[in-house]
């Protein structure tokens, strides 16, 4: 739900007998917590589930796009440690554009305490009840439930959601795999980390990450406290959102950005979205193949952009930055998108547009303050 948007609650027909609630939603993420407060400000019975005991430790850079905006409720917004309005694009040692923002482009949170306070904040609402270290082994389908199956124990709803997915920052383009190596400024510390969208390449992001650690000035004087990886489901790809009587969101659904590998925006909105569409369903109002055309209507033309950009800049990109870059337009292209004021779409258009002002305004520099 968006902040400030209280719906009033709609109690529809009972639920099946013997179900445990109207929605059983699986994973206790961005999604899935967004999904359960959607659904609870609607008058319905959740119960979600997630196999990890929070807090709990999470992959992920912590980085929140300026799109955020749009669905990070007021109760969370004391999470975010940092805003970002700066950023450090380098491209190794060749090139190096300092960018600076008249907006906040994105948000640094820590995904451990900001996802403990957002289940916190589902808990807390009238409906939902939580089972943490309850791990969904199976699901079983009939014509009015469906049931979870985990170890020694199992669920029943009328429907299921399944999200059991997957201040100046630095991002390095040169980081001897197709993609970028990043900074994230935190509160005490930093996140620090390789992305690559080509899986071919995913054997290579621990050298990457220690090659970028020794030379990367933003790293100097801090000492590594824990190193995982994790696989990005990302979007732009057919694929199905919906079966049946579930529905998937977030990175369930694989809705990440190819380009930025950023997911949690995705995530707050297609469990919102998720918990729309049951809530429809549940009256006898829309269906399962009805919310699958809304996701992918939504989503799915920016995340073939997205695709299709990555694809062009991450494998060469020291001919991409030397051409794009290090000019101011598509600097502030890049940002506007990042902070959600402008779409892959009107970014394309806009620099497509001033293509010749792109090829002189990148000059020969090998720094730019931009």
């Amino acid at each position: 739900p968006r902040p400030g948007h209280r719906p009033a609650p709609r109690r529809g027909s009972p639920g099946v007998t013997g179900t445990d609630a109207d929605v059983v939603v699986v994973g206790a993420g961005p999604a899935g917590c967004a999904a359960a407060r959607c659904l609870a400000e609607r008058g319905r019975s959740v119960l979600l589930l997630d196999r990890e005991r929070f807090p709990r430790w999470k992959p992920c850079a912590g980085g929140l796009s300026g799109r955020m905006g749009e669905w990070l409720p007021e109760e969370l917004r004391p999470q975010v440690e940092r805003a970002a309005d700066a950023a450090t694009l380098r491209c190794g040692a060749l090139f190096t554009s300092e960018v600076v923002s008249r907006f906040p482009v994105g948000w640094m949170v820590h995904r451990e305490s900001f996802d403990e306070a957002h289940l916190a904040l589902a808990r807390s609402l009238p409906g939902v009840a939580v089972r943490e270290g309850a791990a969904v082994r199976g699901v079983t389908l009939a014509d009015d439930h469906v049931t979870v199956h985990g170890d020694g124990w199992s669920a029943t709803g009328r429907l299921v959601i399944g999200a059991d997915g997957a201040s100046s920052v630095v991002v390095d383009f040169d980081c001897g795999v197709p993609g970028y190596a990043w900074v994230f400024p935190k509160r005490d510390h930093v996140s620090a980390g390789v992305y690559t969208p080509a899986p071919a390449a995913a054997a290579k992001l621990r050298s990457s990450l220690v090659a970028f650690e020794r030379r990367e000035p933003a790293l100097a004087g801090f000492r590594r406290r824990r190193t995982k990886g994790h696989h990005v489901p990302l979007g732009g790809t057919r694929r199905r959102f919906a079966a049946h009587r579930v529905l998937l969101a977030g990175d369930a659904a694989g809705l990440a950005d190819p380009l930025t590998g950023e997911g949690i925006s995705y995530a707050f909105a297609s469990g919102s979205m998720a918990a729309e569409a049951a809530d429809a369903c549940l009256h006898g109002e829309g269906t399962p193949a009805d919310y699958e055309r809304a996701l992918a209507g939504r989503f799915a033309p920016e995340l073939r952009r997205a695709t299709l950009l990555a694809r062009a800049i991450f494998p060469h990109p020291r001919l991409a930055f030397a051409l794009l870059f290090r000019s101011p337009l598509v600097c502030r292209a890049f940002t506007e998108s990042l902070a959600g004021r402008l779409t892959y779409r009107d970014a394309v258009r806009r620099l497509l547009a001033r293509a010749p002002l792109i090829v002189l305004g990148a000059g020969l520099a090998r720094h730019r303050s931009i």
